[in-house]
């Protein structure tokens, strides 16, 4: 889509896009004038301001940018301490932490800018979002999409423009962190790597942000038209924890930024799941998730609803763990399963805090993902037993897993 920058003359003529011009030729006798008008007053060689286009998940993005309730949101050090760093770290006058609703691009944190938004068609953020890289312009006015732009032609004159855009685990992009200079300048692949890590430790603040807003239950919203209560109790979950087969062997042989790709590839494909299936993810440690269900949102059947998510795990996980294969990532996928009672409710500090299960049918998933082989979803005996022949299950026998006294029945998903 085409616009019109702002006039940059005192003439008295401010001309129309050039699709339009030709339109109005066919229905208006004197537009030849108009259009002879448009191509003279326009300056050698300029171009077009091109304004960003929306993601394909744009519903999903904007939905999870208000349910987060972050937008004009008070100053928060944790953000102020990266844009800081960023043009610390950068040596750059600018670095900004926005979120792009659907007119504006917000700053959350900015460094060395007044501003706290601008119009969302203008911004370079819009931009970033789109792709799955940093996007970096060395020099906006050689960059047909930004050089007649009103943020290069006038305040704050952008030459130079980073930008990682900052991703949930549903794989919206809600925004970007971004660094932005007077003057052109090279951006080496160093740097790229600089601010990809900066822009993940943003990630993660809005991870914890997105997690306080559906999980907490003081803020939970009200989707299924239900009130919880903010203290702990006991109520029967569902429990599935999952994680890597072999991450530990690779990582000390792997390189870091080989380890975090494969984390990221890992986390974004699971968080999509999850997120699909109406999980709740209690937490992430590294290569281990553990989601549960029917807390804090109700579930008629949380065991199959375990179940139903496993399945598509392990199909989803077949395919990256083939292309890690190719890589010589020698690595694979394992879950444990289980049903019972566990104590439910907020744990941290700070307004900072987590809704989190504890309890032994919480372990003992965990236990039985530490015995499962690359593929294989195991099932305690009350999880087996709930399906009943819904899913194709057999037995696996008895065994001894750590922290539980005697042998522990487990079935595995066929």
């Amino acid at each position: 889509m085409l616009c019109t920058a702002p006039a940059r003359h005192s003439h008295s003529f401010r001309p129309f896009g050039l699709l339009y011009i030709l339109l109005t030729s066919l229905f208006y006798p004197d537009s030849a004038e108009i259009l002879e008008r448009f191509i003279n007053e326009r300056e050698p060689g300029s171009r077009s301001m091109i304004t960003p286009t929306e993601p394909l998940n744009e519903n999903l993005r904007l939905l999870s940018l208000r349910t987060m309730c972050i937008l004009d949101s008070p100053p928060e050090d944790r953000f102020d301490r990266l844009t800081r760093l960023a043009a610390s770290i950068f040596q750059v006058p600018i670095s900004v932490c926005s979120l792009v609703d659907e007119r504006r691009q917000w700053f959350k944190s900015t460094t060395g800018l007044d501003a706290s938004e601008t119009p969302r068609e203008i911004s370079f953020c819009g931009h970033a979002i789109l792709g799955e890289k940093i996007l970096v312009i060395e020099d906006a006015t050689k960059d047909p999409r930004f050089a007649d732009n009103p943020l290069v032609v006038d305040d704050p004159h952008i030459r130079f423009y980073a930008g990682a855009p900052l991703r949930l685990t549903n794989g919206s992009a809600l925004g970007t962190l971004c660094i932005i200079d007077h003057q052109p300048r090279e951006f080496s692949d160093d740097q790229l790597k600089s601010l990809e890590d900066l822009a993940r430790i943003a990630e993660q603040e809005l991870m914890a942000t997105e997690k306080t807003a559906l999980e907490k239950l003081t803020m939970l919203p009200n989707r299924l038209g239900f009130n919880v209560s903010p203290t702990s109790h006991r109520t029967l979950i569902a429990a599935l924890y999952c994680d890597l087969r072999g991450f530990t062997a690779f990582s000390e042989i792997a390189e870091p930024e080989e380890v975090m790709k494969v984390l990221q590839a890992y986390h974004q494909s699971m968080g999509q799941l999850i997120s699909a299936h109406g999980g709740t993810i209690d937490h992430r440690a590294g290569d281990g998730i553990m989601v549960i269900f029917n807390d804090p949102l109700p579930c008629d059947d949380p065991a199959g609803a375990a179940v139903g998510l496993a399945i598509v795990m392990r199909e989803r996980m077949a395919a990256l763990c083939d292309a890690w294969h190719r890589l010589s990532y020698h690595l694979g996928f394992g879950v444990g399963i289980s049903l019972g009672y566990a104590t439910v409710g907020e744990l941290g500090y700070n307004g900072r805090y987590d809704y989190t299960a504890n309890g032994s049918s919480v372990n003992l998933a965990a236990r039985l993902a530490d015995e499962a082989r690359d593929g294989q979803i195991l099932l305690s005996q009350r999880t087996h037993a709930e399906i009943d022949g819904a899913v194709p299950a057999g037995t696996v026998g008895e065994m001894e897993l750590k922290g539980f006294s005697g042998l522990i029945p487990v079935f595995e998903l066929l």
